[in-house]
């Protein structure tokens, strides 16, 4: 997520932890795109662990709360995403844990198979709220969901490296005198089978401004 709900560029097969990517101090500026409901988005790259990692960033006038909302509705992704999610299940909850699994239709111009994910989400609460993930090997302790999916889909790839997160921070008001959240949304991902890594950097870019213009889009209706 998204949850990882995109197509994102890796150059290795090494896995950085999220402390890894917390502690990281590297991001270079990488491009700026203007969408319709998240505003401009600023992205910017680093190499963490052999993977080129990705940072997007923007501020809204949504909540928190209805932020959050929006990211840890696993199945909510079939309505509210425009990546291309056609799978989305919630396998367990457990308080702040989420355990879930994605099956994402790449768009034929990538010349990518598509691509699915077993994830375990936390979500916790602090200075920052974030709501990070990593991938479930094997589908975790959902063993015959995967074989399931794996059967059903047999082309499909499961990136070997799946970390990221999204992070909310308040912020000062905005001109207009209401308060506002900066987002911060981090991937860093091994899309896995063989794919051009320019081909996959184009995807990166294309498909990252959307995912944040999707979640505060879906949130400012849940406020």
């Amino acid at each position: 997520m998204f949850s990882a709900l995109v197509v994102l560029v890796a150059t290795a097969s090494a896995a950085p932890s999220w402390s890894d990517i917390q502690a990281n101090t590297t991001w270079a500026p990488d491009s700026e795109v203007s969408t319709s409901d998240a505003g401009t988005v600023k992205i910017a790259t680093a190499m963490i662990g052999g993977i080129t990692c990705f940072r997007a960033q923007t501020s809204t006038e949504a909540s928190v709360d209805a932020l959050v909302s929006t990211v840890v509705d696993i199945k909510g992704t079939l309505k509210w995403s425009t990546a291309g999610v056609t799978e989305a299940e919630l396998l367990s909850q457990s308080g702040t844990s989420y355990q879930y699994y994605q099956y994402l239709d790449v768009p034929g111009w990538t010349m990518s198979a598509d691509r699915f994910w077993f994830l375990q989400g936390t979500l916790t609460k602090g200075t920052s709220t974030l709501f990070r993930w990593e991938r479930l090997v094997d589908g975790g302790t959902f063993g015959e969901k995967y074989k399931t999916v794996k059967a059903a889909h047999p082309d499909a790839v499961e990136p070997p490296v799946n970390i990221g997160a999204w992070q909310f921070d308040g912020a000062p008001a905005s001109a207009g005198g209401k308060p506002a959240v900066n987002i911060t949304y981090y991937l860093c991902t091994d899309t896995g089978g063989s794919i051009p890594v320019f081909v996959q950097t184009a995807a990166t870019r294309r498909t990252l401004p959307d995912t944040l213009s999707d979640a505060v889009r879906e949130a400012k209706h849940r406020m």
